[in-house]
């Protein structure tokens, strides 16, 4: 039997739980949202307040505009816990490997549970009707072979429902779906497609690798990549703030020299840099660790304000690290962790756009024939 995984997805989290504790909410038009911002914006709208046309990342001032007598309500971080939690029992007593992306987003994992609640999509009608009869929550359920077609599934089907994507019916299922719906589409990437006329998700699949780089940038060929359904990744019990994407290079023989050092360095951020860019994250800690070939090792952690993804930009970020903890000694080795992860952004427009592809085409090839298929000139030493 292959991968078989379910997304439980509840839009609209942060809205669409405030009526467990005000069922007064129920068909009103309201909004979370921090009015006494600088520029306080749509966190999550109800229902209701969707049909007005007020969605979540639009300005309050503008949402007024829409519908003067909207309600305005401030976040529950305490409810937002207790709701998380009770989605995580629920869906435990179906598999033990489920995968919490909070906010309403779980992926379970149930390729082995067929003898218990029989197949994929019934597993899936159990564990809806279960949430709604605990917790009277209306969810969007999906199940397919990936976490990919799985989640865009629920995306065609939200605020609520129930859906099945079969092995071997991705590619006519995604063809015809709104190109909006992939993930990684954001507000730019949407207006590059709508450019190209690319309205569905089959047509950005049947781009080639040349256009997808030259028209998306370094995003490019993940997003062709994820049009075609392709998924690799398994569902990991481990919330983002607890992983860790970690590359190590060990020299042949003890580095000394700062181009031997900052060359083993870019080693280790090619390989934990693709790591990043293939699962769709983004970082803002990137951890260096030297070790000596006294036995001692030294390590040190650069925080970033904004999100890391490229090559580039973590290793300016790596090799400031790696400056604060250089001492006299030869060098071992070399590792490179990123952590606090979070899911990308979508792609740069302000990243040049020759210098996006280049990187979205060694991805690729690094993907098709490993990570020594391709490269750069002062890493073929190391590793």
């Amino acid at each position: 039997m292959g991968s078989a995984v379910i997304h439980i997805n509840l839009p609209n989290f942060q809205a669409a739980i405030l009526p467990l504790i005000e069922p007064s909410l129920h068909d009103y038009p309201y909004v979370i949202a921090h009015p006494s911002a600088n520029r306080p914006i749509v966190i999550s709208s109800s229902s209701r307040a969707i049909k007005e046309g007020i969605v979540a990342g639009m300005s309050l001032s503008r949402a007024f505009a829409r519908l003067p007598k909207l309600k305005v309500l401030p976040p529950n971080p305490h409810l937002a816990a207790k709701v998380e939690h009770s989605l995580l029992e629920i869906a435990s007593h179906f598999t033990p490997t489920i995968q919490n992306d909070s906010q309403g987003h779980l992926y379970l994992d149930v390729s082995g549970t067929s003898r218990l609640f029989g197949p994929p999509i019934d597993c899936g009608v159990k564990v809806r009707r279960a949430l709604l009869e605990e917790l009277n929550l209306e969810v969007a359920v999906a199940s397919a072979t990936n976490k990919l077609v799985a989640k865009i599934a629920t995306r065609t089907i939200k605020p609520e429902g129930i859906i099945e994507v079969r092995e071997g019916e991705e590619s006519p299922f995604l063809a015809v779906q709104d190109s909006s719906l992939l993930p990684g589409v954001g507000p730019k990437i949407g207006a590059l497609l709508q450019i190209a006329s690319l309205t569905t998700i089959g047509e950005i699949a049947t781009l080639s690798d040349v256009e997808a780089t030259t028209l998306l940038g370094r995003r490019g060929l993940a997003l062709k990549e994820a049009a075609l359904g392709i998924d690799p990744s398994l569902v990991d019990p481990r919330s983002l703030r607890e992983r860790t994407l970690e590359e190590r290079v060990d020299f042949a023989q003890s580095a000394l020299s700062f181009d031997e050092i900052r060359g083993g360095l870019l080693r280790a951020i090619e390989g934990v840099g693709l790591s990043l860019r293939r699962e769709n994250l983004e970082c803002y800690s990137v951890e260096t660790h030297l070790f000596y070939d006294d036995g001692k090792w030294c390590s040190e952690r650069i925080n970033s304000k904004s999100p890391l993804k490229g090559d580039e930009e973590l290793l300016e970020a790596a090799w400031r690290g790696c400056e604060k903890i250089l001492r006299r000694g030869r060098i071992n080795s070399i590792a490179v962790k990123l952590t606090n992860l979070a899911p990308s952004s979508g792609g740069d427009l302000f990243t040049p756009p020759l210098k996006a592809s280049v990187e979205a085409v060694a991805d690729s090839t690094r993907v098709r024939y490993g990570g020594a298929g391709l490269r750069r000139a002062t890493t073929l030493f190391y590793g």
